[in-house]
């Protein structure tokens, strides 16, 4: 598992050599962090992917790491509540309609 974390990481740190902006590459840095159990830099990498697109907010993914980094911190009502939020995001509890598929793809939401 290790091996896997620490080639994630050298990924996403050479896309983000190319395109600091790349808000995917710090959710999977965040993630890698907080798999180690650094939350600082989780937190950090987050907060990355905020700075380089806001819309990576409205991502699952976001949600869940950002739950994880809270109930880290000792934050369980604010873990509790960013899941909660997460929960109402489009596609989540139900899937995604054709249109909001397309929208989202559009967008680059979703991965493709």
């Amino acid at each position: 598992v290790a091996g896997a974390h620490d080639a994630a990481a050298r990924t996403a740190e050479s896309l983000l050599e190319m395109d600091q902006g790349c808000a995917d590459a710090h959710l999977v840095l965040s993630r890698i962090h907080l798999s180690k159990g650094d939350h600082a830099a989780a937190r950090a990498a987050l907060d990355e992917a905020v700075a380089s697109d806001f819309k990576v907010r409205e991502s699952p993914m976001f949600s869940i790491i950002s739950a994880q980094c809270k109930v880290s911190d000792g934050d369980l009502e604010g873990g509790l509540k960013e899941l909660e939020a997460a929960m109402k995001l489009p596609g989540v509890r139900a899937p995604l309609t054709a249109r909001q598929e397309e929208e989202a793809r559009r967008k680059k939401t979703i991965p493709v």
